[in-house]
């Protein structure tokens, strides 16, 4: 299972749905950078990030990095 799978296994899971609508909206923000060369436009959310960094490395790329941004 990929780490993107999980995140949406989690989020998606009816147990969860109730913590999540209680939670403020994320305050983080994270890129993701491959081959040393950062791969989106703007920061993105962790779930975001976690499916660029998946799909990187589907295409065989092994130096994925998920930065946190300092906001």
């Amino acid at each position: 299972m990929s780490i993107s799978d999980y995140y949406h296994d989690q989020i998606n899971d009816p147990d969860n749905l109730a913590e999540l609508d209680n939670q403020e909206p994320p305050t983080r923000f994270y890129t993701v950078w491959v081959g040393g060369t950062e791969v989106n436009d703007d920061y993105v959310h962790y779930g975001e990030a976690l499916m660029l960094y998946d799909k990187y490395k589907e295409k065989g790329h092994t130096d994925v990095i998920i930065k946190e941004m300092e906001t």
